[in-house]
């Protein structure tokens, strides 16, 4: 019987990055339908979004394979690797809808060291009740996420990343401004198709930020490393 205190991995995730940046718990390689467990407790899937743009059927049947597993937990998420240069809205928006319908939460993260700290979070809170600080603050944060992906099926969720990917991908991009091209064009496609006139008029937007919105879409996609 495995101890309430490790953090159960799947092997399939032995070559994941992210088991390097995981802080100090007590880890074993098991067979488990989800990628990461914590006791009866929480089952974690891990996916990245390149890999779903790819392959989006692959996390329908990793939820199938957890729903139907003899293994039942209290609380089942997904925690997204984000690791493209700019978040398709509609491709997160529609996984978000996904996981809502399913019964799972939707944990972004930027890096793998933040993925890590996202998994290890469940493993803290679990451990201590809640009351571990460490654990306690990457839930408080995360738990926000969780409520923005049960609200209009995923919509919040999917704007955060997009949001936030775009101060990623065009520096000197603040916030304030990522979240008034949302709010003036509503969606990355439409944004595309802004002209730097059309961005220059915006508050905050001057030439330069404008000229590199407008050297984003023109370039050639391309994934981070």
């Amino acid at each position: 019987m495995s101890s309430i205190w490790q953090l159960l991995i799947n092997p399939i995730q032995k070559s994941n990055p992210v088991l390097k940046c995981l802080p100090a718990v007590r880890t074993e390689f098991k067979s488990i339908s989800p990628d990461f467990a914590i006791c009866k407790d929480s089952a974690i899937l891990f996916l990245t979004l390149s890999f779903h743009r790819e392959h989006p059927a692959y996390i329908l049947d990793r939820i199938r394979r957890v729903q139907q597993s003899s293994e039942k937990y209290k609380v089942y998420a997904v925690v997204l690797f984000i690791d493209m240069k700019m978040v398709i809205d509609r491709i997160v928006e529609s996984l978000s809808c996904i996981l809502f319908s399913a019964g799972f939460s939707l944990f972004p993260a930027w890096s793998n060291s933040e993925a890590a700290h996202i998994i290890a979070s469940f493993y803290f809170t679990q451990a201590s009740s809640g009351r571990a600080l460490q654990g306690r603050e990457y839930y408080d944060a995360h738990e926000k996420r969780r409520a923005a992906t049960t609200d209009s099926a995923g919509k919040l969720a999917a704007r955060e990343l997009v949001e936030r990917s775009l101060t990623k991908a065009i520096k000197g991009l603040s916030s304030t401004n990522a979240k008034l091209l949302i709010d003036t064009y509503g969606s990355i496609r439409a944004l595309s198709k802004a002209s730097v006139d059309d961005l220059c008029a915006l508050k905050g937007i001057g030439k330069k930020k404008a000229m590199s919105i407008r050297n984003m879409f023109t370039s050639p996609f391309s994934k981070d490393d």
